[in-house]
């Protein structure tokens, strides 16, 4: 079966539309390259049930969510920070106490003030990023590039084509009627010996 040069421009620019959207969301999803070509990125987790990579949940980060945040983080991406001891902060949850910044006491013979002032000890930035320039997202970006010099060959192609047809058309109309002409002018003499 021959498809037209139609068929196929509209059959290859849906492969390339493919390309890019598979692209996307194979980044989107989590999933980057690795020795097996298949591998979960940082912040991400192969849930065994779905054989999808999903985020890590809260209280973990890292490769696989093997890491536990690190006091005072916690939560989801370890991006909330408890304002309670070591010992009362839960990764998943904060602090499980139930903790006040400033306290009042009052009496009725003399009236005091005790407030609490919180200080940081330390501060943590956890950045995960995703890794660049696997082999996996070179190959993308090469199967996309040439996928869009096709299609631009293949549209130059079809103009080129157009435009050489209505010009033999147009000889073709030109040459019918000088041949018209001709055949009107042709008469047929004899001569006698």
């Amino acid at each position: 079966m021959v498809f037209s040069l139609f068929q196929t421009v509209c059959f290859e620019l849906i492969l390339l539309i493919w390309f890019i959207a598979n692209s996307t969301s194979i980044t989107a999803s989590g999933i980057c390259g690795g020795e097996n070509g298949r591998e979960c990125c940082d912040g991400f987790y192969l849930n065994a049930s779905t054989k999808k990579c999903e985020e890590c949940k809260p209280g973990s980060f890292g490769r696989n969510c093997s890491l536990i945040c690190p006091f005072p983080t916690y939560g989801k991406k370890c991006q909330n920070k408890c304002n309670c001891d070591n010992e009362t902060c839960n990764a998943i949850t904060g602090c499980t106490t139930q903790t006040t910044d400033d306290e009042e006491y009052f009496s009725e013979t003399m009236e005091s003030t005790h407030s609490v002032e919180n200080t940081t000890l330390y501060t943590q930035t956890i950045s995960t990023t995703k890794p660049t320039g696997t082999v996996k997202n070179i190959l993308i970006l090469l199967i996309q590039l040439f996928g869009g010099v096709d299609i631009l060959l293949i549209c130059s192609y079809t103009i080129v084509f157009m435009i050489d047809r209505r010009r033999n058309k147009n000889q073709k109309d030109n040459s019918n009627g000088q041949i018209a002409r001709y055949t009107a002018m042709y008469e047929n003499i004899e001569i006698d010996y």
